[in-house]
């Protein structure tokens, strides 16, 4: 094997450092374009999650050479003006940080050798600019002072210029003290509030030719980057071929990894695919393994992060995950090494209530849900009829007050526990946002909700109007429940993962498939038996009706030329039957067989539980899969087909 997956800068990049001494034996590096891409700009922008933007970067030696490919996080605040009002008034610096750690810990618990750790995770980083004459980073001196801008998070020197203060609020300023001890600052977000010792910094990076790269000295996370996505390595066990990731126009092969499958696609033994010699047919089976392996990873993967988290998921997806690969060695079946590794950890966000035995978690992101989240029926959750009788505030000091009230006239709204209960209230010639939770026990009469709410930032003016409005009635209220969400919805996300990873391919659409694996689900309901396990069912009814195989068959494993009752024979019908038996359990609240029998009524404290099942049932199922690898396939392939056209009624 010639050809390893050795990293090598391609055409048209450049390595631009980002965190190292002039020295350092190892530099992290930013992937900047030699030139900029009019859609995408300088640099190569991998994705964007919920809480951050996600750049392609390196490991260099002293001698500029690629020792390994990375990925570099920068924290984003946008989020935090997404999903429902009540997240709105929540986010300020502090929690981010926080957050950020969280998620930090998180990514190393599930793969702490892919993880690069430093300081940036913890402590904000110097900021930095792209100097287009230089064609680098470098970060922001001022001319005058010599000093370098560096962000401000002191609270005390921030209210003492008449700013925000970090920790409580989105604003960020950057700041030197001049030599005359003067304290000067650069606004980073364009809102922010200025006076006559504030400066955009906009404008004062402009002047000198510089483009803000992590302007506002986010925190970072570094991780190791594979350039393999998910959704071409299933394709590849599926029998198609990868050119390279596509970044711009042209696919760039960053780890070589579609040279390397196409030197040893056809070679026998060269480490590429176990079964390779025999053929595609030979194929089938190892496919199905090293699919279900890959699955079986995700939700272990995704188990460890929500243990970790003690959140959800909530949008989990194909691209939450990466697919890392060891280099090729000799008789090493390169296929063989892929590990699911989970890049993403969702969207969730914790709220708790003071005051309150409620814990919500909420779906931060305005992007509606797509494919792998559910679509719960749900109750009405909204009114603009609603009444709030204001029983007490209570202000603090610091520009908070929690809200006590009763809430009545819900028209046909009926709040749970559980719900974050939002409300827009007209106090002080202005409209505010409450948002808390409810309980019925202690309110009088019948229809009526005791409503205390959460920390609530306000203006002194505000504050006291709602102190001075305490046992007036306010009506009409603007009323929304938020349901609340759990790890139910990642196990749906995990059922139509199961899908794309199995039998998805370009003839055979996921919203197809999911939709036909909902009509299957719904039909086993139906013929519920509780004296039959639900494979032995399952098998019963896509035996009776061909129709079945037709989008959820063993034959969309592997794509080939051959027939579809070829490309089945040498999976075992019983157990595709268990194999979609387990997927179906995975769908929340379809009918008695369901892992979940409603979607969010798991505890907190036991999110990662619904996982155990999961894992159980696919670690049988790789047992079965890589027994029907080590047998000798070619003298059974005869019997598996007589079997399979018997069990078919053909």
């Amino acid at each position: 094997m010639t050809n390893q997956l050795a990293p090598s800068m391609p055409q048209g990049f450049q390595a631009c450092s980002l965190i190292a001494p002039a020295d350092a034996a190892v530099r992290l590096c930013l992937v900047g374009r030699a030139k900029p891409d009019p859609v995408t700009g300088w640099f190569v922008l991998i994705r964007e999650t919920f809480e951050a933007r996600v750049f392609l970067g390196c490991l260099t030696d002293q001698r500029g050479h690629v020792l390994q490919w990375v990925q570099i996080a920068i924290q984003s605040p946008d989020f935090a003006t997404d999903g429902p009002e009540a997240l709105r008034q929540h986010w300020n610096n502090h929690l981010l940080d926080m957050r950020w750690k969280a998620t930090c810990r998180a990514a190393s618990a599930t793969a702490e050798e892919s993880v690069i750790s430093g300081s940036w995770e913890i402590d904000p980083p110097v900021p930095m600019f792209f100097d287009i004459a230089a064609g680098q980073l470098r970060a922001f001196v001022d001319p005058d002072s010599g000093q370098t801008w560096t962000l401000c998070r002191d609270d005390a020197l921030l209210a003492a210029n008449g700013l925000p203060a970090y920790s409580t609020s989105l604003f960020r300023y950057l700041h030197i003290r001049s030599a005359d001890g003067q304290d000067l600052f650069l606004a980073v977000q364009d809102d922010a509030p200025q006076n006559q010792n504030v400066q955009a910094l906009r404008d004062a990076v402009s002047a000198h030719g510089l483009i803000p790269w992590n302007a506002g000295g986010y925190l970072l996370h570094v991780r190791r980057f594979s350039s393999f996505p998910v959704e071409h390595f299933l394709d590849v066990l599926g029998g198609a071929t990868y050119e390279g990731l596509p970044v711009g126009k042209m696919p760039a092969d960053f780890d070589r990894i579609g040279e390397v499958l196409r030197e040893t696609g056809e070679k026998a033994g060269s480490g590429t695919v176990f079964l390779g010699r025999h053929g595609k047919r030979g194929r089938i089976i190892e496919s199905l393994h090293l699919k279900l392996k890959f699955l079986a990873d995700a939700v272990r993967q995704t188990q460890i992060a929500v243990r970790h988290l003690q959140r959800p998921i909530l949008n989990l997806r194909c691209s939450s995950f990466q697919v890392e690969m060891a280099d090729p060695a000799v008789a090493l079946p390169f296929l063989w090494t892929a590990q699911a590794r989970l890049i993403d950890c969702g969207d969730a966000t914790k709220l708790e209530f003071a005051d309150a035995h409620a814990v919500v978690f909420m779906r931060g992101s305005k992007t509606a849900p797509g494919v792998y989240q559910p679509i719960v029926e749900g109750r009405d959750m909204s009114t603009d009829q609603a009444v709030l009788r204001l029983r007490g505030v209570t202000a603090e000091a610091d520009g908070g007050c929690f809200v006590d009230g009763t809430l009545s006239n819900l028209q046909s709204v009926v709040p749970r526990l559980d719900d974050l209960v939002c409300l827009r209230v007209g106090v002080d010639n202005q409209r505010i946002l409450l948002a808390g939770a409810v309980e019925s026990d202690s309110a009088l009469a019948s229809g009526e909700y005791r409503f205390r709410s959460m920390r609530q930032p306000v203006s002194p003016a505000v504050a006291e109007a709602l102190k001075t409005a305490a046992g007036s009635t306010l009506q009409p209220v603007w009323l929304q429940c938020v349901a609340r969400m759990d790890t139910a919805y990642d196990l749906y996300s995990i059922a139509v993962l199961a899908l794309r990873v199995l039998v998805v391919h370009a003839e055979n659409p996921l919203p197809v498939v999911v939709d036909e694996l909902h009509s299957l689900a719904r039909q086993i309901a139906i013929e519920h038996a509780s004296d039959r396990p639900l494979g032995a069912r399952i098998l019963d009814v896509i035996t009776r009706d061909s129709r079945w195989n037709q989008s959820l068959g063993s034959h969309h494993v592997f794509r080939s030329t051959d027939t579809a009752e070829q490309n089945g024979d040498l999976i075992p019908l019983q157990l595709w039957a268990e194999i979609l038996a387990l997927v179906v359990e995975m769908i929340p609240a379809a009918g008695p067989d369901s892992l979940c029998r409603a979607y969010g009524t798991i505890p907190p404290a036991a999110l990662a539980n619904v996982f155990d099942p999961v894992t159980d049932k696919l670690d049988r199922l790789l047992i079965q899969t890589r027994s029907l690898i080590v047998i000798d396939w070619q003298v059974n392939r005869e019997v598996h087909a007589v079997i399979r056209r018997f069990q078919m009624g053909m």
